[in-house]
């Protein structure tokens, strides 16, 4: 047995309260390990790949920020236009980019043995700047925003061109010596507020329509020049059998037109002349048709303009009677009227509701605004001692005075031009609550009268819905209630001014 066995060592002595055991402490030290603890290595290493990461995280962040902040509000890197490279361009820059292009664009067109070298301009073709950048930077955007930071990747986008085939079949029945086309006509006829169509005839030449394709070609490559096209039977731009379901449709709306609503009551039914002032037939080349569309402006123009008084609910002028010393008081009050608000957005309302397909008529209600009344004043007089009455036909209001003070105000409507009140000084000659009057085709009884002489005078009009303007045969006619109280307040022999 070895001499370190248990068994053999020596045998140890009791130990003082205070003493320490140095064997025990040796123990510890002989027992503590050379090497760091087995699970300490993992921690280190994962904390170093930790480190890493958010360095790598850090490092792709900048750049990414970096490639953000340079390109902010630019074409992507790699972006394409019309197989042109415009990484780095802002809108603007594109923008005068394709105006410098589309300002360039000339072709050379060949029939037969003729060649003839023309500027896009001069036959309608050029580049629509605004939409094509629009539609560019949609692409661009929407690209995965890997191959957005790889500048070797290409984003392409389209270049989109403008063709008036009018304009184009115009200058080669000029240039080439053909006979035009003629595409069917549809109008309107004010005489019977309908929309006739004349058919189209068949011309001899070199058919526009034949040099499309070529021509986009050319435009969104920026590249193709030369065009080479056959004589021949050059039909219309727009078939007959286009024409005549434009016709259709333009009738079928004058069969049923819109009908602009005011708190669920009709206000205003448009008319076959404002549909026809508002109508746009433009040209489907692709198609051979018209395309109807309707003039929003001129809807506008139309709403502020002649429609301007007929959608107008109409409110009440406060009038104001100027006194001799200076002072104005109010003796009718005004009452604010409604009008449509936002023309542009209630105009856009129509139109879509022309347009609508299938047509089925339609119902529109604008957005109502305070129409606010205005201040009109009137003079009176000659003024008289105590109660007096004062009529102002131009004004078309009655004022009941106290010497200078006026009492009570209220609308009239007096004479028309054929049958008009007479001017004049006059005085309360008769007046009665319950009075029978008649006149030539007319007869009322059970009404209010305060007579100036045996014919005429002031009436409650209860076949009056309103007032304010010349409407009688000559008498001076106010609402039922106004003549009680006019009754009460006048008597016999108290003046009465009429002027204009």
């Amino acid at each position: 047995m070895s001499d370190h066995s248990p068994e053999s060592a020596p045998p140890r002595r009791a130990l003082a309260a205070d003493e320490p055991d140095d064997g025990f402490i040796a123990s510890l030290v002989a027992e503590e390990p050379d090497e760091p603890d087995a699970e300490a290595k993992p921690r280190s290493k994962a904390l170093i790949a930790l480190i890493a990461l958010l360095l790598l995280l850090l490092i792709s962040g900048g750049c990414i920020g970096g490639v953000w902040l340079t390109h902010r509000g630019k074409a992507a890197p790699g972006a394409t236009l019309g197989g042109q490279e415009v990484g780095g361009m802002t809108r603007d820059e594109m923008v005068s980019y394709l105006e410098d292009l589309s300002e360039g664009l000339s072709f050379e067109i060949t029939v037969g043995n003729i060649t003839k070298q023309v500027m896009g301009k001069a036959i309608g073709v050029g580049i629509d700047t605004e939409t094509t950048v629009r539609t560019a930077f949609e692409t661009w955007d929407a690209a995965s925003f890997p191959a957005w930071l790889n500048p070797w990747h290409e984003l392409a986008a389209p270049i989109i061109g403008i063709y008036d085939i009018v304009k184009l079949q115009a200058y080669l029945d000029v240039a080439f010596g053909g006979v035009p086309a003629t595409s069917p006509s549809v109008v309107f006829d004010a005489d019977t507020a309908a929309w006739v169509m004349t058919p189209g005839q068949q011309g001899q030449g070199v058919s526009a329509q034949s040099l499309l394709p070529g021509l986009k070609a050319a435009v969104e490559s920026s590249g193709l020049r030369g065009l080479s096209a056959t004589a021949g039977v050059i039909a219309p731009l727009v078939t007959d059998v286009s024409a005549q379901a434009v016709t259709d449709r333009l009738n079928q709306i004058n069969a049923d037109p819109p009908v602009i609503m005011y708190a669920d009551a009709p206000r205003y039914t448009l008319t076959p002349a404002d549909v026809a002032a508002w109508v746009v037939l433009g040209i489907n080349a692709a198609d051979s048709a018209f395309e109807l569309t309707f003039d929003t402006q001129a809807i506008v123009t139309a709403i502020e303009g002649p429609l301007a008084p007929i959608l107008l609910i109409k409110g009440q002028d406060e009038f104001q009677v100027d006194l001799p010393n200076g002072e104005s008081v109010m003796v009718v009050p005004g009452v604010d009227g409604l009008r449509p608000d936002d023309t542009a957005r209630f105009a856009e309302s129509i139109a879509v509701a022309l347009a609508a397909d299938p047509y089925q008529g339609a119902t529109i209600e604008p957005e109502w605004v305070s129409a606010p009344s205005t201040i009109k004043h009137i003079m009176a007089g000659p003024y008289h001692e105590g109660r007096w009455v004062d009529i102002n036909l131009t004004a078309q209001t009655l004022v009941v005075f106290d010497g200078q003070q006026p009492l009570n105000g209220y609308r009239i409507s007096s004479g028309v031009e054929k049958t008009p009140t007479t001017p004049g000084n006059y005085r309360v000659f008769d007046k009665a609550e319950s009075a029978t009057i008649s006149g030539p085709g007319w007869h009322y009884t059970g009404v209010t009268w305060v007579a100036w002489n045996r014919l005429y005078g002031i009436v409650g009009a209860p076949w009056r819905g309103d007032f304010g303007f010349p409407q009688s045969s000559g008498l001076i006619e106010v609402a039922p209630e106004a003549a009680q109280q006019l009754y009460l307040m006048l008597s016999v022999g108290d003046p009465i001014e009429i002027h204009g």
